[in-house]
């Protein structure tokens, strides 16, 4: 087991409800053109694909999940999903938004685009600047992964934060090491790639893993 890994029983491991209404921070919009990339395409893909595997579910009208890339290899300005999207929508330039960085202690979000940012963009915001080598990271939630998590060996985190807040990022920092997969305890999981098709093929993967080994509980009952 890698170092900064922390093991649970699985049944602890477990999606938890979010407070649709919860505003973690508040957004500073210095742009108000959304993000111009060849990449917002290949992002768009992912959301659909996240979507289709059912890794990003959706609760009240809303997916479950979060998806960016690093605009920018050596900066950590990144494009993230917006807040309160469903990604099986034929997602238009609106559903992208700019984060640039943070202000006010980490309180305030300095975006670009006309969306709000994800929940998550803190979380994305100190992955990407504790870990150069990561360009894409991938916030999604699958029960079947979760309820396997201890069985298939994967790093999760120690505590069980809400969702969006410094607690959470803090609780990932303290066993990212140099992992690429991690669970959130009672929350969903981060896949964390050099590009977006390796972070998307990865959470693919491990979805994979968790579905054979349960057909294989299964088959031995």
């Amino acid at each position: 087991m890698e170092k900064g890994t922390a093991r649970h029983e699985t049944g602890s491991l477990q999606e938890p409800e979010e407070d649709a209404a919860a505003e973690p921070f508040r957004t500073v919009r210095i742009r108000k053109d959304p993000p111009e990339s060849e990449k917002t395409g290949e992002l768009r893909y992912w959301c659909n694909r996240f979507h289709d595997l059912g890794l990003a579910p959706v609760f009240r009208g809303r997916s479950m999940g979060n998806l960016s890339f690093r605009i920018r290899e050596g900066e950590n300005a990144f494009v993230i999903t917006a807040s309160g999207l469903a990604l099986k929508q034929d997602l238009a330039g609106e559903a992208f938004v700019s984060v640039y960085g943070t202000a006010d202690g980490g309180k305030a979000v300095l975006a670009g685009g006309t969306g709000t940012p994800s929940s998550e963009s803190l979380l994305h915001f100190h992955v990407y600047e504790a870990r150069k080598d990561v360009m894409a990271i991938f916030h999604g939630h699958s029960r079947e992964i979760l309820k396997k998590a201890d069985l298939l060996g994967l790093p999760a985190t120690e505590t069980a934060e809400p969702f969006g807040s410094m607690e959470l990022v803090r609780s990932v920092l303290g066993v990212l090491g140099n992992h690429s997969f991690l669970i959130l305890r009672k929350h969903g999981f981060l896949s964390l790639g050099r590009t977006m098709r390796e972070a998307g093929e990865r959470a693919e993967a491990v979805l994979s893993r968790a579905g054979s080994l349960e057909e294989r509980m299964t088959e031995g009952t």
